[in-house]
């Protein structure tokens, strides 16, 4: 029964008989059977003319790689990153900065990004999150205020909270500006705590210092503030010299 099952996924997708497929994009010749399978149709990323050809892993890859950077906005809309911080990229960001952010992409841990209000701490997740989706990531942004909200919901909070305990990498905004009820710190606890034993990336930003974190609810702190930390410092960014609003 094992082997009649592992010739059934093998030759899944190929003609029983006749020439092997090439792929569509480079013409070359397809070899392994293994990587040419249902998962690598391009649903979404090709015209639906295209969508049943077969495609070779690299050109599968190149193809998914191209279409992101021409949808960069609506993934970044898909993925609840607010409007204002679209523009954001590494690219703006201090080295020191764009380093960490870097470093903290490659790792399934804890990102905490603290400072006064209008330091940029938003401006700076927003940009590794728009590296993250042209990666290919899953990533949803939240408010904490927004989950507590969303928890208050109860016909669709299970479904939510399932999605956001399981999504590659969750932004959670504002850590400890929401209102701070029994039920509030409940509820961003809970789901915090969840993503960590998960090994799951959560990277939150709040107004706090480290010790005024910890005294705010230490358990939650203890695991917001063991993968990477960075504090920022500086006026309100968002004030321009002019008077006039500045991104950040």
């Amino acid at each position: 029964m094992a082997d009649q099952t592992t010739v059934r996924v093998v030759n899944a997708g190929f003609p029983q008989c006749g020439p092997v497929p090439a792929c569509g994009e480079c013409g070359l010749a397809l070899q392994d059977r293994a990587t040419t399978v249902d998962a690598w149709r391009l649903h979404g990323f090709v015209p639906p003319d295209r969508e049943h050809g077969w495609f070779c892993v690299a050109c599968a890859e190149r193809i998914k790689s191209t279409w992101r950077t021409e949808n960069t906005v609506e993934l970044l809309t898909s993925a609840k990153v607010p409007r204002r911080h679209h523009a954001a990229t590494l690219a703006s960001l201090p080295a020191d900065m764009r380093r960490e952010l870097e470093r903290w992409a490659k790792l399934r841990e804890s990102l905490v990004i603290l400072g006064p209000v209008g330091s940029g701490k938003s401006w700076s997740v927003a940009a590794i999150c728009r590296e993250l989706l042209l990666a290919g990531r899953t990533l949803e942004w939240w408010a904490a205020a927004d989950v507590v909200t969303a928890a208050r919901a109860f016909d669709t909070w299970d479904e939510t909270s399932k999605r956001l305990r399981s999504v590659e990498v969750l932004v959670v905004d504002d850590l400890a500006a929401e209102r701070d009820t029994d039920f509030a710190l409940a509820v961003l606890a809970e789901l915090v705590a969840a993503r960590w034993d998960g090994c799951l990336a959560t990277a939150a930003t709040t107004n706090l210092s480290t010790s005024a974190l910890r005294a705010w609810h230490p358990r939650m702190a203890s695991r917001v503030l063991s993968g990477i930390r960075v504090e920022l410092t500086g006026r309100d960014r968002r004030l321009a010299p002019s008077g006039g609003v500045a991104d950040g």
